[in-house]
């Protein structure tokens, strides 16, 4: 599995991705996935998006690289979508991916999953009235949200957290708490169509309980 070495007080894992220089493209033209049904699978063919992972400056790589592949292993397909369609977004390893769509427009017909990543990016996330009113209609849809680490804001700004049990970084805690949610210390934490986990380490979690609702 791809997140079966994973810790979050190292940059090993990164050596398996393109360094900074190199664009990774949501579109995925230089990583063609296969679909295992024998054909190969190409983003910019899909009319609809299974999966839609937001973005912005600063996200966390583990939270956002290690889902995608896995989604795309899985089936799924997968859009990355930031404030402007084909902007390109640095990590806070600098490695960068370019938005294959952008808030406004993306469409959550078909979508299963809004994946929300951590990092910085979720403090310039929220700063974004069309990427809010996305969760938001996520949810009033009953499609998955799935906020791992610092996404937790974006949750608290988007006004979905209250009456709700949830985990997240440490450090929002008393943000969580104070919109209304039900804090927990633990490494997934399911509640309805809210998947949320606490830091790279729950990646193990994290992704088969998003994998177990959307396919479910």
């Amino acid at each position: 599995m791809y997140y079966s070495t994973l810790n979050c007080r190292t940059c090993d894992a990164f050596q398996q991705f393109p360094s900074s220089t190199d664009l990774v493209t949501a579109s995925v033209d230089r990583y063609p996935a296969i679909d295992y049904i024998g054909k190969d699978y190409d983003l910019r063919e899909a009319m609809m998006s299974d999966i839609l992972i937001l973005v912005e400056e600063g996200y966390e790589e583990l939270e956002l690289w290690v889902p995608y592949y896995r989604f795309l292993e899985a089936g799924l397909s997968v859009q990355i979508v930031g404030k402007e369609k084909g902007k390109t977004y640095a990590g806070k390893h600098e490695i960068a991916v370019s938005a294959g769509g952008s808030f406004i427009e993306a469409s959550l017909d078909g979508v299963k999953a809004v994946v929300i990543p951590g990092g910085l990016a979720p403090d310039r996330l929220r700063l974004h009235k069309d990427a809010l009113d996305l969760v938001r209609q996520a949810d009033k849809k009953g499609i998955v949200i799935a906020a791992i680490c610092h996404a937790g804001s974006v949750l608290v700004s988007a006004g979905i957290v209250s009456g709700r049990r949830l985990t997240s970084y440490r450090s929002i805690r008393d943000d969580l708490v104070a919109a209304g949610g039900k804090w927990v210390d633990e490494p997934v934490v399911v509640d309805k169509n809210l998947i949320t986990s606490r830091t790279p380490n729950d990646l193990p979690q994290f992704l088969p309980a998003i994998l177990n609702a959307v396919k479910g």
